[in-house]
């Protein structure tokens, strides 16, 4: 059985006092009141994040949502529809990644309805019909059947760059497009506005993209089991500095060893990327260093160019940090806790090893237990960094600070100059001790934990199963304060999981750990009975490939929390 602790840890650190200034690694109480972190109901999963104007944020969410938050961590008025905007229909569709061009529009990837496509979002929140065909631009990569996006990435004079695949006949092919700024094929990238690397036969897919400065694309991916990195030039062809021929793959340990790349980014000369390296004893997370020229091995760096990042079991993004630095967002379980916990790390680009300067020991963790999982980070030019996850079964973003790169590892400081951005202060204001953080607006509850008295019993409503009597409707009861009830059906793949994402359907996801935390929640119907229970059932519109899965039913309070969960496990032949 899982419990929320959320608000009662949200409690504990109330009573704790605001530092006056806060120190590289520190959360940032400025953002979230009243610790540092917005817990939001309104959103899934984060699957990405951008820096906004004046320290806020905008968090994409799996389910589609697109949620903007001012740099005080509270949903912005002035954005969409009290702060938000629904990119797809929830049920049919999700999204992957998001970025920022130079006018301040936001650019998504969403699937819906079998197609991938790039939305533009206006600064105000509205889909800007001025882009592609009425706000969005389908994505396609040649003649392939299907095609999905995993990642954008902008060029300096704004161009659109998409990383993805194309599926046909089964077969998956690592594929690069991009798109002017108006939402059209760019012809000047390899005559048509796309490109695939077939990768000799093999299964390849690009999982993150990023900008190589001068109108090119450095991506990363698998190819099998392997890890596959290309530099594509500004042309559309493969850069032939690039290990000969454009591309480089991969491979580390014995011939069952796997590598899985999930985040890739540039810092100075180098090219890193977070990936998950597994074997029969399961999935490590580390970070892998190449040189962005030539794409050999970067010397110096770890361990042969692959350095561990430090108090993690799961990796998300990778982006540069101040001076010569990478952050990453990270998860893992600390000591004495069953709760995994988001994690952000700071390396130093160098030598791969964590940077003692933030956080004491290059590791910062969010300070209590909570199912936690932080996926995604940005950083802005003030050095603040947002990271967003998904814990306590609501979106979640917090802030740390990063090292300001005229703080020498001894502590001393050097006067700033060289276009060194100068040290961030937690929030705007003179230097002198900022005031307690005032309570939130009555009319927006749903942005912070509710409120508990220290040490007072908190009850969350529970659910659980009734027999699986077919494989498409499941049934069950839950408490009669829940407000809701939702359920995740996945089907274990050997050490994977895939998820049911649509009760229309019965479509199976991509496959990722099988963990809660990435679970992929459908919503029940309930009907209210005599007594201190509901009925809640779903019902499937089509049969359930052949497998054996696991069903997760949740119920959820009148602020998004869940209490107690039930499972059941079941075959479908």
């Amino acid at each position: 059985m899982l419990r929320t602790i959320l608000a009662a840890a949200a409690a504990t650190l109330v009573a704790a006092p605001a530092a006056a200034q806060a120190a590289p690694g520190d959360i940032d109480t400025s953002f979230g009141w009243p610790v540092g972190f917005v817990s939001d109901p309104g959103g899934d999963i984060a699957t990405d994040v951008v820096a906004l104007p004046g320290g806020g944020a905008a968090v994409l969410a799996l389910d589609g949502s697109l949620i903007a938050y001012t740099a005080t961590g509270e949903r912005d008025a002035g954005f969409g529809i009290e702060g938000r905007v629904e990119l797809v229909d929830t049920e049919l569709g999700s999204a992957s990644a998001l970025v920022r061009d130079p006018q301040g529009r936001l650019l998504a990837a969403v699937r819906e309805g079998g197609a991938s496509s790039v939305i533009r979002v206006t600064p105000s929140g509205a889909v800007d019909t001025t882009f592609g065909d009425g706000g969005r631009t389908v994505i396609r990569y040649g003649l392939y059947q299907d095609h999905y996006v995993h990642d954008l990435a902008l060029t300096p004079d704004g161009r659109i760059l998409v990383g993805g695949y194309a599926q046909a006949s089964g077969r998956a092919t690592a594929a690069l497009a991009r798109l002017t700024a108006d939402g059209e094929y760019d012809t000047e990238f390899a005559a048509d506005g796309s490109t695939t690397i077939p990768g000799d036969e093999r299964n390849t897919a690009f999982e993150a993209i990023a900008s190589d400065g001068a109108g090119g694309v450095y991506a990363v991916g698998t190819s099998q089991s392997d890890a596959l990195f290309a530099h594509v030039l500004a042309d559309g062809t493969r850069d032939p500095a690039f290990d000969g021929d454009g591309e480089r793959t991969i491979h580390i340990g014995d011939t069952d060893d796997r590598l899985r790349p999930v985040s890739v980014t540039r810092q100075g000369g180098g090219l890193f990327a977070t990936v998950l390296r597994g074997d029969s004893d399961g999935e490590r997370p580390v970070v892998l260093a190449l040189d962005a020229a030539s794409g050999a091995t970067r010397t110096g760096f770890g361990d042969d160019g692959l350095a561990a990042v430090p108090n993690a079991d799961d990796v998300g993004a990778i982006v540069p940090g101040s001076g010569d630095g990478l952050l990453i967002a990270a998860s893992g379980v600390d000591e004495g806790s069953p709760w995994q916990r988001s994690l952000v790390v700071r390396l130093d680009a160098t030598t791969g090893a964590p940077d003692p300067r933030f956080a004491g020991d290059g590791v910062r963790s969010l300070p209590f237990d909570t199912v936690q999982w932080g996926t995604r980070l940005v950083r802005d030019a003030a050095g603040r960094v947002t990271i967003a996850g998904q814990g306590a079964n609501r979106l979640l973003a917090w802030r740390v600070t990063d090292v300001d790169p005229d703080v020498t590892p001894s502590g001393g400081e050097t006067p700033a100059g060289g276009g060194v951005v100068a040290p961030p202060s937690p929030s705007p204001g003179p230097a002198t001790p900022p005031a307690p953080p005032a309570p939130p607006a009555q009319d927006a509850p749903s942005q912070q934990p509710p409120p508990v008295v220290a040490g007072a019993p908190v009850h969350r409503p529970a659910a659980w199963f009734h027999r699986v009597r077919s494989a498409t409707r499941l049934k069950g009861e839950a408490d009669q304060g829940a407000a809701r009830v939702q359920v995740s059906i996945t089907r274990r793949d050997g050490r994977r999981c895939r998820a049911v994402t649509s009760t229309r359907r019965a479509r199976l996801g991509s496959a990722g750990a099988c963990t809660l935390t990435r679970a992929r929640w459908l919503t029940a119907t309930s009907t209210p009975r005599a007594g201190r229970t509901q009925v809640w059932s779903l019902r499937l519109a089509r049969r359930l490939p052949a497998g054996r899965y696991t069903a997760t039913v949740r119920a959820l309070d009148r602020e998004g929390i869940a209490g107690e969960i039930g499972e059941v496990s079941f075959r479908v032949r």
